[in-house]
């Protein structure tokens, strides 16, 4: 078994090194790093056995040998970040991470009434559509841009917007590292929090990465 983490040789160095340390966290780091120098070591190989052979079945060898150091740099440096949030986000919520003051419009008025009040005033691109306070959806400039520009003074909110039953939701208790789990796999980038069908907040992807920065740069 080749020992460059996250492939199952590095896994068990890693098991390994966490027995001896007692340090989970130095063994991954440790593991990483020797994960990560494992993959230069195959582009390197790679790119000596593209240029010192003829361009026959061995410069392709070479190649892929190069494309499998670069897989192998990249995936040890992704598992590394991810433990590095997982501790940074342990123990917060998202009621703790949300932006409470988010504004809210309710679904019966139309899209130039939007565009007029909260789009050129506020500049928010992503609001949550209530009815007092209950979420009903959100809505983007994608679902805005989707009406003819002549409907908008005809056009309600509810009948453009993405309902409730389609959103991908944060509940107030939540860890934060889940909802940045649900936003990569769902590809979005905003998730509405809600409390009993109504809503109470918003976290957003970009909030998320900022507070993991922060808390990086301060040793935190």
């Amino acid at each position: 078994l080749i020992p460059g983490f996250p492939l199952d040789g590095g896994r068990v160095f890693r098991s390994l090194l966490w027995r001896f340390t007692g340090n989970y966290k130095r063994s991954t780091q440790i593991a990483t790093q020797i994960g990560r120098g494992i993959g230069y070591l195959f582009i390197l190989g790679g790119i000596l056995t593209m240029f010192l052979h003829p361009p026959d079945w061995s410069w392709f060898n070479g190649l892929w040998l190069a494309f499998i150091g670069w897989f192998l740099e990249r995936a040890a440096s992704a598992s590394y970040h991810q433990l590095q949030w997982h501790e940074a986000l342990h123990g917060f919520s998202a009621s703790q991470l949300m932006v409470s003051d988010c504004p809210v419009v309710p679904s019966d008025i139309t899209v130039n009434q939007l565009v007029q009040k909260y789009i050129f005033t506020i500049g928010r691109h992503y609001l949550l559509i209530a009815d007092e306070g209950r979420l009903k959806g959100v809505l983007t400039l994608h679902n805005i841009k989707s009406v003819p520009q002549p409907n908008w003074a005809t056009t309600q909110l509810r009948e453009i917007m993405t309902p409730v039953d389609k959103l991908k939701v944060a509940h107030p208790d939540q860890d934060a590292l889940s909802i940045l789990e649900q936003m990569d796999e769902s590809e979005i980038n905003q998730m509405p929090v809600v409390s009993e069908g109504r809503v109470i907040g918003l976290i957003a992807r970009d909030s998320l990465i900022s507070f993991l920065r922060t808390r990086s740069e301060l040793g935190v």
